[in-house]
């Protein structure tokens, strides 16, 4: 069995879904487990991709001491506690880590029970997690080149990050198809990733009436779950017919979502993405070749990290978040009205995609356990 420690957010856990794709094509026979926390994401979303799900207490890592702190020492200890207990039932040959903070009680529960442990870093600057248990753990693999001088030496290795499959599969025409939107307008897609992000949607709620008066382009906007009802308040919008959690206004060329189930087809559908920069956003970018303006979470060294090593690149323009609302305009609409250095930005990103990582680690995982 390989375990794995992952979820939180989309951007820990799809990547690790990916590998575990992967797994499953080169090595049907092996089992395949994940653990994360009970009140995320993942709790629906591993069951529903068809691998057993374990739940564990996790809880993130402060950045500063103080109650936070004490908190974190005493949910880590029991989460280690029955991370110990779930391996010794399971008993794992491979745990790996994909950055998420139920990783670390699940990791250092490995290490306490001697079985082979890894860790895949998906940003250009790595997390807390993944910063404090590279000593501790056998191999690590990152995403961006250059990420492997956070780590001891010789324990990094560049592969990429792992994005789905979806990616190297759709043509624009079938995901335009998927999401029901015109295959002859350009689309903007805008994301603030599964969480949704509120000052990305309170910026793009000044600008999107100037983005629709562009005829060739219309809006593929998912705001994140709590912030749904209140732009569908401020657009009064309508609600499209059997989807309660869909809503569109300006004669449909401006629909939100809430949650998208089908964001390989919503970014390989879109001709500019507006979002933060994710490690897995960034990621699934750059295979898709889509241009974006990212407008990178301020308090994450690691998401301004991502979205500059993207505008390094010519592959994306980056806003910073506390100037989302006043700089937006004047960076997204030019970008609008120029095709050509869109196809530009997209060619720039698609050198930056690394859709061979997931098969990469799979495989590197059964090299360690021995298996074909």
């Amino acid at each position: 069995m390989i375990l794995f420690a992952a979820g939180g957010t989309g951007g820990h856990l799809f990547p690790a879904l990916a590998v575990a794709e992967q797994l499953r094509q080169l090595s049907p026979e092996l089992p395949i487990a994940f653990v994360g926390t009970s009140d995320h994401l993942e709790a629906d979303l591993v069951p529903a991709a068809g691998f057993a799900f374990h739940a564990i207490p996790a809880r993130a890592l402060p950045r500063e001491f103080g109650w936070e702190s004490w908190q974190f020492v005493k949910t880590t200890l029991r989460g280690v506690h029955q991370a110990q207990r779930l391996l010794r039932r399971l008993q794992p040959r491979a745990v790996l880590g994909c950055g998420a903070y139920v990783s670390f009680p699940t990791l250092i529960a490995a290490k306490l029970c001697r079985i082979p442990t890894l860790i895949a870093e998906a940003n250009a600057y790595p997390g807390l997690a993944n910063r404090a248990l590279g000593s501790l753990v056998d191999r690590i693999f990152v995403a961006i080149p250059g990420t492997e001088h956070y780590f001891p030496s010789g324990k990094a290795t560049c592969t990429g990050n792992p994005i789905r499959g979806a990616f190297g599969r759709l043509q624009r025409s079938e995901a335009r198809q998927a999401i029901n939107f015109p295959p002859t307008e350009q689309l903007l897609l805008v994301t603030g990733g599964s969480l949704g992000a509120r000052s990305l949607n309170e910026a793009f709620s000044s600008v999107y009436e100037q983005v629709l008066e562009r005829p060739d382009w219309s809006i593929l906007h998912i705001t994140g779950t709590k912030e749904l009802s209140a732009i569908v308040k401020q657009l009064a919008a309508q609600p499209l017919a059997n989807d309660p959690v869909s809503y569109e206004t300006c004669d449909g060329r401006y629909r939100l979502l809430g949650f998208c189930g089908q964001m390989p087809e919503a970014i390989m559908a879109a001709d500019l993405v507006l979002a933060r920069s994710g490690a897995t956003t960034t990621a699934e970018l750059a295979a898709a070749g889509r241009p974006a303006v990212f407008i990178p979470l301020t308090i994450n060294p690691d998401q301004i990290a991502n979205a500059q090593h993207m505008e390094r690149h010519g592959a994306g323009k980056v806003i910073l978040n506390d100037r989302a609302c006043s700089d937006l305009p004047a960076v997204l609409l030019p970008l609008l009205d120029d095709l050509p250095t869109l196809a530009t930005m997209a060619a720039a990103a698609k050198l930056q995609g690394r859709p061979e990582a997931a098969v990469l680690i799979a495989r590197e995982i059964l090299s360690r356990i021995g298996s074909r």
